[in-house]
């Protein structure tokens, strides 16, 4: 359900306006909780926070004297181009005593702060005990920090939303271009990422040795670093120090590990027919086990590729893998070795000790291949994962098992209607639907996996029973 470049395109919106208001700003600066691991807790910098949140609860003499100050250091921030995003904190450090300087050198505080007058009384309370100019400037010293990375993080949000430009093929809800982002961000500013494809089912993963649709690492860290950059984690070229967090992707492994396949939900859908799954099984030992073995708990599935032209599926996104990049390198060398680099920083960084690192690799030996090939699956609760094929370009297992010419062109996206009988989306949904997915759009192919589609009308409805079983 969830639409990736939907939320960032509105999520840039909402933190350009927050850059952009003064009054915004100041309530989001009083929501904001500052890492005092980074060695800013000083009386300083307590004393700004709390003056900030004063400052943002309501109209008060101070209030009025700092707004048009805030204002005018936007105004400023906006004649600037936006730094990189992790560039910027630094920067925004630097800079921020000189922009303090400069904004307050027209404002005459008295001392103490609190004779300006008619302050309420949280804010006098603050300047009572503060007693000089120190708090507001340390809250001035803030906001101008804070005001530089908000400026940065729009503009990187942007162009989140939009990398590529408006002619690349939309995911919509529920997939995604992670390896296309992650060549743009990294290689290839020109590059137009136009491979969406679907999030795969989560549950069972720790059974799965070669990862991705196209089968091409075993290092589940990387692979996890690899995602975040593609989704908007940022990292510096020169050092690789990015804001990546090992042992928080490593939380999410764990936690998604614990996730079960969910069984079809009878008290929905109705029971399956035991005769038409028995009948079913039968054709699914014929047709669909040599690539879809079932996988026995606490071994690994098989590591089963097969050729772009035999399974006949849009070739885009496992071609995208093999790809020479503008330098003459490969694709598939220069994200490993980013990739590499980015986890021994974030190593360092974090202080992750050896046994750490062994955990979270999951005792796997970190090998990359570029297959050009896609992989074969296992097919547990493979009813609660529609639409169907790597790129999400099928709604429904009864239109995987017609021929090609007779699957859905265009069909709806974003809603919750499910078809128990046909197994996916409903393709019908009264009014505009949220997304329309058309099989013409660059990496939308539906053709491919003819696999049981001249079965007779009784066999396909017997094979999808038995689907619904695993």
């Amino acid at each position: 359900m969830f639409d990736a470049r939907k939320f960032f395109t509105e999520l840039a919106d909402s933190t350009q306006a927050t850059f952009e208001h003064p009054s915004k700003l100041l309530a989001f600066l009083a929501r904001l909780e500052w890492d005092d691991s980074r060695g800013d807790d000083s009386d300083a910098r307590r004393d700004s926070r709390e003056l900030t949140a004063k400052l943002a609860s309501g109209p008060s003499k101070l209030h009025e004297k700092l707004l048009p100050h805030i204002g005018d250091l936007i105004a400023k921030e906006k004649e600037r181009a936006p730094n990189e995003l992790l560039s910027a904190l630094k920067s925004a450090r630097a800079e921020a005593h000189e922009l303090r300087t400069k904004l307050l050198g027209d404002f005459k505080l008295p001392e103490p702060l609190h004779e300006l007058g008619e302050i309420n009384d949280a804010i006098e309370s603050v300047a009572k005990r503060v007693g000089s100019k120190t708090a507001i400037k340390q809250t001035m010293e803030d906001i101008a920090i804070e005001v530089r990375l908000l400026h940065a993080r729009a503009e990187f949000l942007k162009r989140l939303a939009f990398l590529g430009g408006a002619d690349i093929t939309d995911g919509g809800p529920g997939r995604v271009d992670a390896f296309g982002t992650a060549r743009y961000w990294l290689f290839d500013p020109n590059y137009k990422p136009n491979t969406p494809v679907s999030y795969p089912a989560i549950f069972g993963f720790e059974q799965i040795y070669w990862l991705h649709y196209d089968g091409n690492t075993t290092s589940v860290i990387e692979r996890n670093i690899g995602q975040a950059l593609g989704l908007g984690a940022v990292f510096e070229p020169e050092t690789f120090s990015s804001t990546v967090i090992p042992q928080n992707l490593n939380r999410l492994e764990v936690l998604a590990a614990k996730i079960t396949p969910p069984a079809w939900p009878e008290k929905l859908f109705g029971k399956t027919d035991a005769n038409m799954a028995a009948r079913g099984k039968t054709l699914f030992d014929s047709h669909c086990v040599k690539c879809h073995p079932p996988i026995e708990p606490g071994k690994m599935a098989e590591d089963l590729l097969f050729p772009l032209d035999e399974v006949g599926t849009d070739p885009d996104r496992a071609v995208t893998f093999t790809a020479t990049l503008p330098d003459g390198k490969p694709y598939m060398d220069s994200l490993r070795d980013a990739l590499a680099a980015l986890k021994k920083r974030a190593y360092e960084e974090d202080k992750i000790t050896p046994e750490q690192q062994a955990a979270f690799e999951r005792g796997r030996p970190v090998e990359w291949r570029a297959s050009g090939q896609y992989a074969g699956r296992p097919l547990r609760a493979i009813w609660a994962s529609a639409p169907y094929l790597h790129n999400a370009s099928v709604p429904t297992l009864y239109d995987l098992l017609v021929p090609p010419d007779k699957r859905p062109a265009t069909f709806p996206l974003g809603h919750r209607e499910y078809d128990p009988k046909k197994v996916g989306y409903t393709t019908e949904v009264s009014g505009t639907p949220i997304f329309t997915f058309d099989i013409t759009k660059p990496g939308n192919s539906n053709v491919g996996h003819t696999y049981g589609t001249e079965l007779p009308e009784s066999d396909r409805m017997d094979l999808i029973e038995f689907l619904k079983t695993l």
